[in-house]
């Protein structure tokens, strides 16, 4: 009975975290109505729309508890911006008579969302915090923030006997495992794993969004987020890092086939998102913004942004918006002195790239790299092989993704050169999981390519 009563518990509290970010993220929509959110353009797609302000939520839900601080106050006022999100949203839909039935694919698009989230549910929410990262970084800073009923710096950030747990890495997902169990009134090491759970369902939403009977759409929903399966269930942010960058990458570069601005304006989301996960984020969105930009210029779509300036300038100026949160975390970490252990930037960093490129550990970078990412490989060029054999032209859109993983794999073996730490140690300990978006953007060109056979 009292297993039962548990997973009652669970269910509220999950339908609770949805109606509350999503009543924040309808907020801004419903109340401006910048991007006319009941327009066809965005309800088309109910599991994208769903998606988008399911995120939006969870970045206004981030930036209020940053600039107020108290994660008791910032709930509270959160909970009463979502419910009027909520209720004028329900007002202007019922006004418009905009309420439909979902058509038949959609509803199967739902069944498929519901069926992989169970699959994931159970390793989510029954398996307790143990690994290390888990255990002394990412939940332990979210019981610094439950204990103190507060992120700012009476929180312990800038203690030393906390600094073997890198107190600057960002607080997304810590702040919102907080909140939830400060909700609850409980701290155990189950319930905060249902933040993860939370960030989770966009992306599910967003890979379904793409829901066709396909080989190329089954490859997608099978390896995308499986892939990543382990880390991201076991309270490591690799995964969901990962998976936001991966999603990234497969929405701007479909932006570039549809030329709608809600695919860019999505993937550019997915990328405020990654900046707050992890400090790889960072290096993981500038090399997507790089990428689009490259594709942008060399592509007949540059056409198409030029003729559409001012609508693109809009999307550009509201996503900027959305890295508020990350700009307002980082001005906090300078402000309380909390540096990043790995001192990129710093003179010993470049006299250590200058050094390790001739003893023979930039190939040992490059031989674990490509131990971590040649599964990936492996299929690119089975697919590969396959454009040839069937005479397809191959898409040139599989180039954006190519270039993303390309630069972020550039950027992590630098990072591994410059490392202050010992190179091995440091390498043994976390390629595995700092190689996941590099795959991620090699699995997202071969969807490309298997799409480009079927049709």
């Amino acid at each position: 009975m009292s297993t039962v009563i548990n997973f009652i518990n669970i269910i509220i509290i999950i339908a609770g975290c949805f109606f509350y970010l999503l009543g924040l993220g309808i907020f801004p929509f419903s109340i401006t109505r910048l991007l006319k959110v009941i327009d066809t353009r965005m309800t088309k797609n109910l599991l994208k729309t769903l998606a988008i302000l399911l995120m939006v939520g969870i970045l206004i839900n981030y930036g209020l508890v940053l600039i107020v601080k108290s994660i008791s106050t910032s709930t509270l006022i959160g909970s009463i911006i979502s419910i009027t999100g909520l209720s004028v949203s329900a007002f202007l839909t019922l006004k418009h008579h905009r309420v439909k039935f979902p058509q038949k694919i959609t509803i199967f698009r739902i069944l498929g969302v519901i069926l992989v989230l169970f699959l994931f549910f159970s390793p989510i929410l029954t398996e307790p915090l143990s690994d290390w990262d888990a255990r002394s970084i990412w939940f332990f800073h979210a019981k610094m923030i439950y204990s103190a009923k507060n992120i700012g710096l009476s929180a312990g950030w800038a203690d030393p006997s906390v600094s073997f747990s890198h107190p600057d890495y960002p607080k997304l997902v810590p702040l919102m495992a907080a909140q939830i169990t400060d909700v609850a009134g409980f701290w155990n090491e189950f319930l905060p794993k249902a933040s993860i759970f939370m960030m989770f369902l966009p992306m599910i939403l967003l890979i379904f969004s793409f829901g066709k009977k396909s080989l190329s759409f089954f490859f997608l929903f099978a390896l995308i987020p499986f892939s990543f399966y382990n880390s991201l269930w076991n309270g490591y942010m690799d995964g969901l890092l990962a998976l936001y960058l991966s999603i990234s990458i497969l929405l701007i570069s479909k932006f570039f086939k549809s030329s709608e601005f809600i695919d860019l304006f999505t993937g550019l989301l997915c990328l405020s998102i990654s900046v707050n996960i992890k400090n790889e984020g960072v290096l993981g969105t500038l090399a997507v913004i790089i990428s689009f930009l490259i594709f942008h210029i060399i592509s007949k779509n540059g056409d198409l942004l030029k003729q559409k300036k001012i609508r693109i300038s809009k999307w550009i100026f509201i996503w900027l918006t959305t890295l508020i949160p990350c700009v307002l975390w980082t001005i906090y970490g300078n402000r309380w002195g909390l540096s990043n252990d790995l001192q990129i930037g710093s003179n010993q960093s470049y006299l250590n790239i200058g050094k390790r490129i001739f003893d023979g550990s930039l190939s040992t970078i490059l031989v674990r790299s490509y131990q971590e990412i040649n599964g990936a490989g492996l299929i690119l060029i089975i697919c590969m092989t396959a454009i040839l054999l069937w005479r397809k032209d191959v898409n040139k859109i599989i180039y954006l993704p190519l270039t993303s993983s390309l630069l972020i794999f550039l950027g992590l073996v630098t990072v591994y050169l410059s490392t202050p730490h010992d190179m091995i140690w440091h390498l043994n300990t976390s390629v595995d999981r700092t190689m996941l978006p590099v795959s991620g953007g090699i699995l997202i060109a071969s969807y490309f390519l298997l799409e480009s056979i079927e049709t």
